[in-house]
């Protein structure tokens, strides 16, 4: 049974499978509007004769989105264990979910991209706990506490471990970032706030 062809979004129109390969973006044949259409090679293959999600047994490599699920592959990019329903093939690699659409956003392919990967909580947390704890590098945590802020927000759903990891680093060091932050203000205000009352008292002004 051959699958459904894709359709427009705006009238229906069902779309040439062939324009979308590898993907592009083309006029709709039935209305005309600007349409980008990404099309799999396992959508023009025949369905293989097997299982796509095969229950694991003790001992068995499992899926890292479905742990009760045998894992037939693993993700060319990430590196990690994909079942039957998590596996998207791509023709030439296998890669998960989480990996294609960071190919979208980034713009390259994902098999291309570096195998590892980089944990941005724990760098957050170093910049907003070392400067603070150290003496010599205390004055440096007015520049480091938005930095980690930043960090912890532009990084929040990215992966950064083979293994699930909370992101209890991340609110860490958001705390002790916004908390070095507001004490840098308050410094800033008193010092400010004596300057000026010291050029209000008699004598304290220019001559």
């Amino acid at each position: 049974m051959a699958p459904p062809a894709p359709a427009c979004p705006s009238c229906g129109t069902a779309l040439p499978v062939a324009a979308g390969a590898p993907g592009g973006s083309f006029p709709c044949p039935g209305c005309g509007a600007p349409t980008e259409l990404f099309v799999f090679p396992a959508l023009l293959r025949p369905p293989a004769n097997s299982t796509p999600a095969v229950a694991s047994l003790p001992g068995d490599a499992t899926c890292y989105h479905h742990p009760d699920r045998v894992a037939v592959v693993a993700c060319a990019c990430c590196g990690r264990f994909l079942c039957g329903l998590c596996d998207l093939d791509l023709g030439d690699r296998h890669v998960c979910a989480t990996c294609l659409h960071a190919e979208h956003e980034d713009g390259g392919p994902a098999g291309r991209r570096v195998s590892r990967f980089v944990q941005y909580d724990s760098l957050a947390l170093a910049l907003a706990t070392i400067p603070v704890l150290t003496v010599a590098f205390w004055f440096m945590s007015c520049l480091a506490a938005p930095a980690a802020v930043f960090l912890a927000v532009r990084f929040w759903r990215r992966p950064m471990s083979l293994l699930p990891r909370t992101r209890f680093r991340f609110l860490l060091a958001m705390l002790i970032a916004l908390a070095t932050i507001v004490g840098w203000i308050a410094i800033l205000y008193v010092a400010v706030d004596g300057m000026l009352a010291g050029g209000t008292e008699p004598g304290g002004g220019a001559r």
